[in-house]
């Protein structure tokens, strides 16, 4: 009996390394949203094609022309704004992988 535990033990330290290797690259690419909008209405699943549509009919009337070069002051607000925006949801994980609304759609134009 005793060397039964004995071989058991070398397989069940295994498993528990196996069971920790798992928990840790599980939660090591989990992305949590915190600033979500809550129990907000979302508008729908916006993929492929027809998030293309949504983006082109809300941000294309918005657009204004613009001089290539940019004075030094908006050339810093430009840098911060990239640079705060760095590292958050992209437009198709917004929208495509969970629903959004037409104002989220808005932010990314």
């Amino acid at each position: 009996m005793h060397s039964l535990v004995q071989m058991r033990k070398p397989y069940a330290l295994l498993l528990l390394l196996l069971m920790a290797v798992l928990v840790c690259s599980s939660s090591a690419y989990t992305y949590y949203k915190v600033n979500e909008v809550g129990k907000s209405r979302t508008d729908g699943f916006f993929c492929g094609d027809r998030i293309i549509t949504i983006y082109e009919a809300l941000c294309l009337k918005r657009r204004v022309r613009r001089s290539p070069i940019l004075s030094g002051a908006d050339a810093k607000t430009f840098i911060q704004k990239r640079s705060a925006t760095y590292g958050q949801y992209h437009i198709v994980e917004e929208c495509c992988s969970e629903s959004c609304a037409y104002e989220e759609v808005r932010e990314y134009c």
